[in-house]
């Protein structure tokens, strides 16, 4: 049986050593990781495993596993693929006793550690494990069982999707091909980097959920940091993360990644497009305004006839055919950036692809504008009503009234 130490760092780092047979083969020696010179650590048992926490430096044993040799695994693998189910399962005895590390007893070894088939004595001086290797390895944790654990019965607390959540509050989740518990707490509409279907937890309760069934595997494989966005202390940051120990660490820089969006041909295009069509739009527009005050006059001249014969001053009908022009416009130019707006909104649902024809990561977000937009309506319309004025200032200006049939 190969026996392995799983060790976690104050920081969260975690690695694992090799256990070796030391003389009599009734004792395993490993060494611990350290800055300077790595200190022994050895544990004596009647028979093959054990090891326990160093409470003298920067690391704790959390975990320790049970495994067959890589080749008796692999012909037993191939044994059972061939329908060969007599091989036996590896099976035995270990009477776990006393530990040092650097020379140094560990008092009560085995207190708080629990396994299938772990029997602890007395304060923890000592345990017996009888195990059995009908999965690929056996787990002795040190881990006090949290929120998630079968044996803690506190759901693990985490946020979903709106999908997800929706079968809540409860769930069962799959982790590692073992049951969690959780319970459902927030609801998210997505979550960065993250597609489809997703469930949120704490860190460093998932971190120890996971530790207990996979030493080793509760480690963080992204991290993300929050730095300034500018100035010189982005450089910094930049350069930091360039050099050692960073050196083979993958970096991706939000900032560059917009970057990137913004400069995308198709992207320029498309702004470009759509600039083009709000200006002929405005232009249509104001155009439209005028050619009603000139519709105005023109359709209603013997109405404009009547009134000026009977003693309306043309003054007054000058106003009148402007502020025609002005209801319109206030009447119309609320609903026109109203279904602005709304089409804005509809249009970033429905075309979600890039131009790879894959769904944006990050997703599209509708952005209006709506200070930018409301601005140029504003001067439009300024410019409409203006020029709208100017038409109507020069309209009735004849010596005498005219009918439009004259």
């Amino acid at each position: 049986i190969d026996v392995t130490g799983w060790l976690r760092a104050d920081d969260g780092r975690e690695r694992s050593i090799p256990l070796a047979n030391g003389p009599g083969r009734r004792t395993l020696i490993g060494t611990l990781p350290s800055a300077t010179t790595p200190p022994a650590l050895s544990a004596s048992a009647s028979t093959e495993p054990a090891l326990v926490s160093a409470d003298s430096g920067p690391w704790s044993l959390v975990a320790l596993t049970l495994s067959q040799p890589t080749d008796q695994a692999t012909h037993r693998q191939h044994g059972l693929g061939e329908g060969d189910t007599g091989r036996s399962v590896p099976a035995g005895q270990v009477q776990l006793r006393s530990m040092d590390v650097d020379g140094t007893a560990v008092a009560h070894p085995w207190q708080g550690w629990s396994a299938a088939g772990l029997t602890i004595a007395g304060a923890g001086d000592s345990a017996v494990l009888d195990y059995r290797l009908e999965a690929s390895s056996l787990v002795m944790t040190a881990l006090t069982p949290g929120p998630g654990d079968p044996d803690s019965g506190v759901p693990l607390p985490v946020a979903a999707d709106p999908l997800t959540a929706a079968a809540g509050p409860l769930l069962t989740l799959t982790l590692n091909g073992s049951p969690v518990r959780a319970r459902v707490v927030a609801t998210l509409p997505r979550f960065p980097t993250v597609t489809g279907r997703f469930v949120v937890a704490d860190r460093s309760a998932l971190s120890s959920l996971v530790d207990r069934t996979t030493p080793g595997a509760g480690q963080p494989g992204e991290l993300w940091l929050d730095v300034p966005g500018t100035g010189t202390d982005l450089g910094t940051a930049r350069a930091r993360l360039a050099a050692a120990p960073f050196t083979g660490v993958a970096v991706q820089w939000s900032a560059d990644l917009g970057r990137d969006l913004r400069t995308d041909p198709v992207a320029q295009g498309a702004v470009q497009l759509l600039l083009l069509v709000a200006v002929l739009t405005m232009l249509v527009a104001l155009a439209a305004l005028v050619l009603l005050v000139i519709g105005e006059r023109v359709e209603d001249a013997d109405e404009f006839y009547l009134w000026e014969a009977n003693g309306v001053p043309p003054s007054t009908l000058r106003i009148g055919l402007w502020v025609r022009a002005m209801l319109v416009a206030l009447l119309g130019v609320p609903l026109g950036v109203g279904g602005g707006l709304i089409l804005t909104r509809l249009t970033a649902r429905l075309v979600d692809l890039t131009a790879g024809a894959q769904g944006a990561q990050p997703p599209l977000v509708a952005v209006s504008g709506v200070g930018n937009a409301l601005l140029a309506v504003l001067i439009g319309l300024a410019l409409a009503l203006a020029i709208a004025g100017l038409v109507a200032l020069r309209s009735f200006r004849e010596p005498q009234p005219r009918a439009a049939r004259q």
